[in-house]
């Protein structure tokens, strides 16, 4: 209704010292356009007409506006190895694409900056930059404890993965720390749409302990010779474990003339390995603090845990003594006489969690070397990459000098504290019933029979509806000379006593949870 409209756009005329040389405009409610006049800077005018709506245009001076070159890209990011990104245009020209190719569809496989010009040297056309990534390469996922371990019940041991961004454990759960409560094994994932990577596996054993109350009748005044399976033991005369007996495996009990009972208790260590942590002396540049310095080194333990021990070296043998500190009060104090060249330094110090410091005794040093330093090798950088960590154990925060000093103590070897395991406290009642004792061999309900009874060879045990679980054969001087390994629950079995030498002999048999004696003659 108003006739031929005219806008009058400008570009390049902002202020700055950067232009995108590029216009922006719209139509509003129109979708053509008559004709599109260009006043160039130069004096020079362009006309073009038929040009369209929605549309980015390039337009060259005295020569040309063409539609801008578009690409069409499958994606931006490769993904694998042998992966390649798709680009085409529906540009009418040939193009020069940056990585060297010509026409109008590539495949690329390289990470880089990739764009495309029109091969026509006069009418100058080019697209936008794109930016094609890989997906990064998969670290290696490691965790903080491999190979077995061996806890107790009720344990939980903390692992870590050393990947920030974590995929899963074993389990399936994605986060960083995982806690170990029950026996199985344990990794962690990394992976990707190319590929998997599993770290090193954990196998967690719990310890169990396989005992019961035994119930022993003796049919007249008798010795006994009681016998626990284990490694560590202890024998008491009381139910609480007060009193202790010994902590032999079997204990011998002589002419018991009335009931008696004993209590046992059974203990293991657990398996854990080690970890080493703090700077390595193979990678640093050795120093020497000043004579007149004693230096300190400030740590905090973050869980209970034994520090095993450190590495030092010096050019200078004689003693030191090395002190664990907390705040002002010395804690521990370990004396070795140092060798030239690198020396370990075994403490194995339980410490429960807490700021600590490490340091040497001054009197010591003055009185081995004539100052106060302890001539152990250290290093100066300007800082020190503080903080250094022992797995989630221990973690070394600065010297006493501040992150510009590191001093001497290299290596560090740590494990998890945990106290020993340990068994229920477990009883062996011996009762003393001579009213059982009679000429015949069956003395239990369901009989039990030994035959041939003399015998020169093999003895048969039956017990007919009893399972029998366990035995062992004593020689009239009380020392048990046969004892069963594994033995299946079963009623009827053989013992091979041929080796024995002649004489009575005394055989101690577990029926579940009771214990009886026998007596067989050797010929």
């Amino acid at each position: 209704p108003w006739g031929r409209q005219v806008k009058w756009l400008n570009s390049g005329t902002a202020y700055g010292i950067t232009n995108s040389l590029t216009m922006h405009f719209g139509l509003a409610d129109h979708n053509s356009i008559d004709s599109c006049i260009i006043s160039w800077p130069s004096g020079g005018v362009d006309r073009y007409t038929d040009l369209q709506p929605n549309t980015h245009y390039t337009a060259i001076e005295g020569a040309c506006i063409e539609v801008v070159v578009e690409l069409d890209i499958s994606k931006l990011e490769l993904s694998c190895e042998d992966d390649a990104i798709e680009v085409s245009t529906t540009f009418p020209k040939t193009l020069i694409f940056s990585n060297g190719e010509t026409g109008n569809m590539v495949e690329l496989d390289s990470e880089g900056i990739f764009s495309a010009q029109s091969s026509d040297t006069i009418c100058y056309n080019s697209s936008g930059t794109y930016f094609i990534t890989r997906i990064p390469e998969l670290s290696m996922p490691v965790i903080n404890y491999s190979g077995l371990v061996q806890l107790c019940e009720g344990d939980l041991l903390s692992l870590e993965a050393n990947i920030d961004t974590p995929i899963s454990w074993q389990d399936g759960s994605d986060s960083i720390g995982y806690i170990v409560n029950s026996a199985g094994e344990y990794f962690f994932i990394n992976a990707n749409e190319c590929d998997t990577l599993v770290s090193d596996k954990l196998s967690v054993e719990y310890t169990t302990f396989d005992y019961r109350d035994s119930l022993i009748v003796l049919e007249e005044v008798d010795d006994i010779n009681l016998y626990v399976e284990a490694d560590s033991m202890l024998w008491y005369s009381d139910a609480m474990g007060n009193n202790v007996i010994t902590n032999e495996n079997e204990l011998l009990l002589t002419q018991l003339d009335s009931d008696t009972q004993v209590y046992f208790q059974v203990f293991a260590n657990r398996q854990i390995p080690s970890s080493i942590g703090g700077e390595l002396l193979s990678q640093i540049t050795p120093e020497y603090s000043p004579e007149n310095i004693n230096p300190t080194m400030l740590f905090d333990i973050l869980q209970p845990t034994v520090l095993e021990s450190f590495e030092v070296e010096t050019d200078s043998a004689g003693l030191r003594r090395f002190m664990i500190m907390q705040g002002s009060d010395t804690l521990h104090r370990y004396d070795i006489n140092l060798s030239v060249g690198v020396n370990q330094v075994t403490l194995n110090q339980s410490l429960m969690e807490g700021t600590y410091s490490l340091t040497t005794d001054r009197d010591i040093n003055t009185i081995s070397f004539g100052y106060f330093g302890p001539r152990l090798v250290s290093h100066s950088s300007t800082p020190v990459a503080y903080p250094f960590y022992v797995n989630n154990l221990l973690r070394i925060n600065s010297s006493g000098f501040g992150n510009g000093f590191y001093y001497y103590l290299y290596n560090l070897k740590a494990r998890p504290y945990f106290e020993e395991c340990m068994s229920n406290i477990y009883q062996f009642n011996i009762q003393l019933d001579t009213t059982t004792h009679t000429q015949e061999i069956d003395i239990l309900p369901g009989d039990i029979h030994l035959f041939p009874n003399p015998t020169q060879g093999s003895l048969t045990i039956s017990g007919d509806k009893n399972r029998i679980y366990d035995f062992y054969v004593v020689d009239p001087l009380g020392q048990t000379v046969l004892r069963s390994r594994g033995l299946n629950p079963q009623s009827t079995f053989q013992i091979e006593a041929s080796s024995l030498p002649q004489g009575l002999y005394t055989l101690m048999l577990r029926l579940d949870e009771k214990w009886i004696s026998k007596t067989f003659v050797k010929l």
